[in-house]
């Protein structure tokens, strides 16, 4: 799960899965790391697919986009290199997504819209 100014994005999977969010108009993260803003929402949507979170330090970690997508090309962070797929989510005007999923299996998102208030009563 990640969320930021009002944007929550959860991610649910039968692997190992992290999300993260950031408004474009707030990189106080990026900026601290020295990393630009959507390679830092990769960055840290596959720390927390490994379950490191920001233990580990984004600089050990290097994303780069491919003609097929975003894929990581170094890894020093602690133990082996995981195998990861990850893809950018188009969530709102204003803010940048990524999700990362632990494995070889394709990662497939579907992105869904929450609204609002508790989910209406079902009649049976």
């Amino acid at each position: 799960m990640s969320y930021a100014a009002g944007i929550a994005v959860v991610a649910v999977a039968s692997a190992a899965v992290g999300v993260d969010i950031e408004p474009t108009a707030r990189t106080d993260s990026a900026r601290a790391s020295g990393i630009d803003l959507r390679t830092w929402v990769r960055t840290e949507a596959l720390l927390k697919a490994t379950g490191h979170g920001l233990e580990v330090d984004p600089s050990l970690v290097e994303i780069t986009d491919s003609d097929s997508g975003p894929r990581l090309t170094r890894w020093d962070g602690p133990g082996r290199r995981p195998v990861v797929r990850l893809a950018d989510l188009a969530i709102a005007d204003g803010y940048l997504a990524a999700i990362a999923s632990l494995g070889r299996r394709p990662l497939c998102a579907e992105v869904r819209e929450a609204s609002e208030g508790p989910p209406a009563a079902a009649t049976m």
